[in-house]
């Protein structure tokens, strides 16, 4: 394994290269880990659990990729991440429990990816969650309690999309809230 012998690791830039697949091993051994960049490279699947090894990651991106789908244990073990982003990828759905141990997320990237509805409670264990970008999707209508009890959301960006119509309860109990972006 190539960074077997790298416990104390802290940061991992592994962005614009050609990575197309990564071993489920590739990781296990970066326990201090807390930031890791894949970012900009050709990868098409990454394998179940790939970062449960990586207990203190803080942030993790995956943008501009070529991801069309996730599977849903892909993030256990990611209790300390804030920052995840999955944009610029080609996710169509997203399986409602992919982000269920992401109890610490207070910021989430989707934006730019194929998504033409998001399953209710997908969102749901996000608490700390204060900024969401879902913008540049194919999302026509968004469900009506698709942001709730995520009270800590202050900005959240739908621009660009195809939403038709919102339901009037679609923001309901979201005081904090400072920004929403609904530009075409």
């Amino acid at each position: 394994m190539v960074f077997e012998d790298l416990q104390n690791l802290k940061r991992l830039d592994l962005s614009f290269n050609k990575l197309e697949t990564l071993d489920a091993n590739t990781f296990n051994k970066l326990s201090s880990l807390q930031r890791l960049d894949l970012d900009n490279n050709f990868l098409i699947k990454l394998p179940s659990r790939l970062f449960e090894n990586l207990r203190n990651l803080l942030e993790l991106n995956l943008s501009n990729n070529q991801l069309s789908s996730i599977e849903s244990d892909l993030f256990n073990g990611l209790v300390s991440l804030n920052s995840l982003s999955i944009s610029g990828n080609n996710l169509n759905c997203i399986h409602l429990e992919t982000f269920n141990q992401l109890i610490n997320l207070t910021e989430l990237n989707l934006s730019g990816n194929k998504l033409s509805s998001i399953e209710l409670n997908t969102f749901s264990n996000l608490v700390k969650l204060s900024q969401i970008c879902l913008n540049e999707n194919h999302l026509e209508s968004i469900l009506p309690a698709i942001f709730s009890g995520l009270s800590n959301l202050l900005v959240i960006n739908l621009s660009s999309n195809h939403i038709e119509a919102l339901d009037c309860q679609v923001f309901k109990g979201l005081a904090r809230l400072k920004r929403i972006d609904l530009g075409g």
